[in-house]
């Protein structure tokens, strides 16, 4: 079970340094593991890079922060774009070298994640808006990981810049 995990996260830290399809070799030694021990554990590659990219998906839909709700909407905002933040920061890697099949569903699970977390924070504040199923795509958008990756990944601001732009546009999406 150590030598599984130790290949999955070798296949983890190649797919965050940017590694799209890192050999058999690569993976071994970055596992620290005799290439014949990849291919014991996993069948072929592909199985593998499925592996943890299910792993990581699963780690990141599991994630959810509880939200104190006696501060303030901009508090809570903060609060969860922090946690979202660690989250797509995993996901990133995964949801990019993921075949074309997959990224429907990658986003779809992010969504879910994303969805739930926003009722979470600020289930009782789009309830009472005035549009609530408007105020709630607001929100969505505002904390989803296609905003993260566009300020993260594609204009380039740093994680603690693109984690206070979303807390800003998460708050306020709620209160608008």
């Amino acid at each position: 079970m150590r030598t599984r995990r130790a290949i999955l996260d070798a296949v983890a830290e190649l797919f965050g340094e940017g590694e799209a399809a890192p050999s058999a070799d690569r993976i071994a030694e970055r596992a620290q593991v005799a290439r014949r021990t990849v291919f014991h554990h996993f069948p072929t590659i592909g199985v593998l890079f499925e592996a943890v990219r299910e792993r990581e998906i699963d780690v990141v839909t599991s994630l959810r922060t509880d939200v104190d709700h006696s501060v303030s909407v901009a508090d809570r905002a903060g609060t969860i774009v922090a946690r979202l933040d660690l989250a797509f920061a995993v996901a990133s890697p995964v949801f990019v070298t993921a075949p074309p099949a997959q990224t429907a569903d990658l986003s779809r699970r992010l969504h879910v994640a994303v969805a739930r977390q926003v009722s979470s924070a600020f289930g009782l504040e789009l309830r009472n808006a005035a549009d609530p199923a408007a105020s709630r795509t607001r929100v969505e958008i505002a904390a989803s990981f296609a905003t993260w990756d566009q300020l993260h990944r594609i204009v380039g601001t740093g994680r603690a810049e693109t984690r206070a732009l979303m807390a800003t546009m998460v708050a306020a999406a709620v209160v608008a």
